[in-house]
């Protein structure tokens, strides 16, 4: 998830207790990875060092559900017949929006 998005949004930082700041998380580049586990329903949220490949945990998001199967993000939109919210790359033949 890019970072003007995060922090556009106020996301909070759980691991310094405070709104996140990406200067805090040098060499992560611009953006956040959020990743699902499927058996708890949990999603992390982690910045990725690009320098040393070391990862710091941000965040971590209860969901109300038992299990996480798929996440969407706020990619660019695709246009696939009356549809525009799923990957082109999973839907061959569809086209990216601009």
């Amino acid at each position: 998830m890019p970072d003007f998005y995060l922090v556009g949004k106020g996301f909070e930082d759980d691991s310094k207790q405070q709104r996140y700041v990406p200067a805090d998380y040098p060499d992560h580049g611009d953006g956040l990875i959020f990743v699902g586990v499927e058996e708890t329903g949990k999603i992390h949220v982690v910045a990725l060092n690009h320098q040393d490949g070391s990862a710091a945990l941000v965040a971590t998001i209860a969901t109300p559900n038992p299990g996480v199967m798929a996440s969407n993000s706020i990619a660019k939109p695709v246009t696939c017949g009356s549809t525009a919210t799923t990957p082109a790359a999973t839907n061959p033949g569809c086209s990216t929006s601009t």
